[in-house]
């Protein structure tokens, strides 16, 4: 507190905007945040159950097919390019075979963002055909990651737009506490030259009500002491 008094008003109205402005931005990442994983919740969350509806008829093709091992090769590259959706086809001990790719997006955010907002993927087993040997179930995740993105490049945007109103109205409330508080200066020079004797010495009655009224005091009682 004694940091801030000893500042001039400007300087104490402009750090109680940004504080003002700061809390704002505080209380609105809140809102989003709460918002942002709602939505990739409910967004993964139905991504998931088309997927594994779609997971489970493609392995019914795989039983009915001549050529079961080519046509799995087939069901998981489907699922490559997608932006929610990974097909992983696991062995009988749980390791990785193969998977499909998922979309990258261009510009990455940052991981500790990733698990702030998206979480664990989301996970469903499907079981394979009886004529398909050696492995043990396909791996269908519903991976947050361009879902986050997506919300990741609003948030930046939004900082973006939040910080040049920041700057603007920090601007603009500078200059304009600066030109209404002027005639304090004036003021200020007059009251010592009154002190010094110089009872003559009269202000413009100018700015704003307040302004005005104390010019006109500080008139009359120079006037007075004349």
């Amino acid at each position: 507190m004694t940091a801030i008094a000893g500042r001039s008003l400007r300087q104490r109205l402009l750090l109680r905007l940004f504080g003002v402005l700061g809390l704002s931005l505080l209380f609105a990442s809140g809102l989003a945040y709460w918002r942002a994983a709602d939505k990739v919740h409910t967004e993964l969350a139905a991504a998931l159950t088309v997927g594994e509806q779609l997971l489970d008829d493609a392995v019914k093709e795989v039983e009915r097919s001549p050529s079961p091992y080519q046509q799995l090769r087939i069901v998981i590259e489907r699922f490559s390019g997608g932006r929610h959706l990974k097909v992983t086809l696991l062995d009988k001990e749980g390791q990785r075979i193969a998977a499909s790719r998922l979309q990258e997006p261009d510009e990455p955010a940052p991981n500790w963002f990733y698990e702030a907002v998206g979480g664990d993927p989301q996970v469903v087993r499907v079981r394979l055909p009886s004529n398909i040997s050696g492995y043990s179930v396909l791996l269908l995740e519903a991976d947050p990651r361009n879902e986050v993105q997506e919300f990741w490049e609003e948030v930046c945007f939004g900082l973006l737009v939040w910080s040049i109103i920041a700057c603007l109205a920090g601007t603009l409330i500078y200059h304009s506490i600066g030109a209404e508080l002027a005639p304090l200066d004036t003021l200020n020079s007059a009251l010592s030259k009154v002190a010094a004797g110089e009872f003559h010495v009269r202000i413009s009655e100018s700015g704003s009500r307040d302004l005005r009224a104390v010019a006109r005091g500080f008139n009359e009682m120079a006037h007075a002491l004349e």
